[in-house]
């Protein structure tokens, strides 16, 4: 399930795009496109980049307590 009202879902849809095996071209526009819904919802285009550009898949902290 992907939410818009979560970041880390944003940002992992856009890291997931960067595996398709599509031109080069097509990947750059999904991901544009789904940067442009994540920032339309509400979200920082800095902080998305930050998940995206982690070396694993961006998945939110777990509170303890």
């Amino acid at each position: 399930m992907i939410d818009p009202r979560c970041i880390f879902c944003g940002a992992r849809l856009i890291q997931k795009l960067g595996k398709l095996r599509v031109m080069p071209s097509e990947i750059t526009q999904r991901r544009r496109a789904v940067l442009a819904d994540w920032i339309a919802a509400g979200h920082r285009e800095s902080e998305i980049r930050e998940l995206v550009a982690l070396p694993v898949m961006a998945v939110a902290p777990v509170v303890k307590g």
